[in-house]
C-alpha cells in the first residue's frame, strides 16, 4: 500500500487517523542519521517544516518517531536532549493540529541513554512502548513470546527440571516501570504494543507440553510467512482441539504431537488486556496492535474475519474483569 492508498482509506473510516512513521532500524545508519539530523538545530527546525508540509500535501494525519538507540553506537551523548528538542520542535510547528507519537524500547538501558521521558511525554499525543517480542522460537524453551509475568515459585515447583529458566523481561514490569518514569498527569499517552504472530517449535517431548517446555528447534516454515518459527492465526486455529491459556503468561497455546504454538487468542488477549488496565490504574488502555496480518483477515476460521483484532475491541470497550475459563489452564493435554 502507498502513500495515497493509506490517506484514501480515510474516505472509507471517517475516524481513521494515518501517520508516518519514521525510523524502526535497529542498524547503526538509522542513528546515524537521527543523530546528525537533530545534532543542529537549523537542521531540526528545517526537518520539522519539511515534515508539516508533507504532512500538508498528503493529507496524512501526523508523525510517528521510532529513533531505537538514541546515544547508541554511531550517535552521541547529545542525543537524549536532541531528540527532546526534536519533539519539541515538531510540536511548535504542527500546533496542535497534527499527532505526534513516539516509540519508547522496554529496554531500560535505552530508555535511560536517550529518552527524557516526562519532556517527551509532555510533548507528544502518544508513547508507543514495545511489550511484545520477549521470546521467539529461536530460544530453546517452548514459551510465551509476550508473557505478562514469570511464573511464581509454586506454579513450578516439582517440574522445572526441563522448563525455561525465568530470563528476560516480561509485560507488567516494562508497564510499571514506565508507569513511574512517566509523569501521572502523562500516564493516559502511554500505548503498550501486542503482537498478533504466532510462535512455533518442535519440542523436544511429547509428554512435556505446557509453557516452558523444551524444544529441540523452531518450528517448520509454513503459510504466508514462509518464515520458520512465525504461524499466521487461520492456520494456528487448526491446532485449537483445545484452546489452552498460560496463566503466568497470559498467551494461548496449541499442541499438536511435538509441534507447539504460542499466540495471542480470543481466551488469552480478553484476560490480558484486562490486567493490563488494572495494573496500570487509568480510566482506559491505549494498546498498539503489530503484525496484523497474522490475524484471520479473510476469515478461513470459519467465524468472522480479523478474529483477534476484533477481541481486542470488545476487550478494551469492556468494563468486565476476564479471567482464566475453568479448563483452559491446561494439566490435560490440549
Amino acid at each position: 500500500m502507498g502513500f495515497r492508498q493509506a490517506a484514501e482509506l480515510k474516505g472509507v473510516y471517517t475516524h481513521l487517523k494515518v501517520l508516518l512513521s519514521l525510523g524502526g532500524g535497529p542498524d547503526e545508519r538509522d542513528t546515524f542519521q537521527f543523530s546528525s539530523m537533530s545534532g543542529h538545530l537549523n537542521r531540526t527546525r528545517a526537518f520539522a517544516d519539511k515534515a508539516y508540509w508533507w504532512l500538508v500535501n498528503r493529507g496524512f494525519d501526523g508523525l510517528h518517531l521510532d529513533w531505537r538507540q538514541p546515544g547508541g553506537h554511531c550517535g552521541s551523548q547529545a542525543d537524549k536532549q536532541n531528540f527532546l528538542v526534536l519533539v519539541e520542535t515538531l510540536r511548535e510547528r504542527f500546533g496542535l493540529r497534527y499527532i505526534i507519537t513516539v516509540g519508547v524500547p522496554y529496554q531500560e538501558e535505552y530508555r535511560h541513554r536517550g529518552y527524557h521521558l516526562p519532556g517527551i511525554a509532555d510533548q507528544a499525543d502518544f508513547l508507543l512502548a514495545t511489550t511484545h517480542g520477549f521470546h521467539d522460537a529461536s530460544e530453546k524453551y517452548a514459551q510465551c513470546p509476550s508473557p505478562y509475568t514469570t511464573p511464581s515459585a509454586n506454579h513450578t515447583a516439582g517440574r522445572s527440571k526441563n522448563r525455561a529458566p525465568r530470563n528476560g523481561p516480561t509485560m507488567r514490569e516494562v508497564m510499571r516501570m514506565l508507569k513511574y518514569e512517566v509523569p501521572r498527569e502523562h500516564r493516559q499517552r502511554l500505548c503498550f504494543s501486542v503482537s498478533l504472530m504466532g510462535h512455533r517449535w518442535t519440542l523436544r517431548s511429547s509428554g512435556a507440553f505446557h509453557a516452558g517446555s523444551a524444544a529441540s528447534r523452531a518450528g517448520p516454515a509454513a503459510g504466508d510467512s514462509q518464515a520458520r518459527g512465525v504461524l499466521e492465526y487461520p492456520l494456528v486455529c487448526q491446532y485449537l482441539l483445545r484452546d489452552s491459556v498460560d496463566p503466568d503468561g497470559m498467551c494461548s497455546y496449541a499442541v499438536r504431537f511435538r509441534d507447539w504454538v504460542a499466540y495471542e487468542g480470543v481466551h488469552s488477549l480478553p484476560l490480558k488486556l484486562s490486567r493490563m488496565r488494572r495494573d496500570m490504574g487509568t480510566p482506559g488502555l491505549c494498546v498498539a496492535v503489530w503484525d496484523l496480518a497474522f490475524d484471520d483477515f479473510r476469515g478461513d476460521c470459519g467465524n468472522s474475519r480479523s478474529p483477534l483484532l476484533r477481541t481486542i475491541h470488545r476487550a478494551l470497550s469492556s468494563k468486565k474483569v476476564w479471567v482464566i475459563p475453568k479448563g483452559a489452564a491446561g494439566g490435560k493435554r490440549p
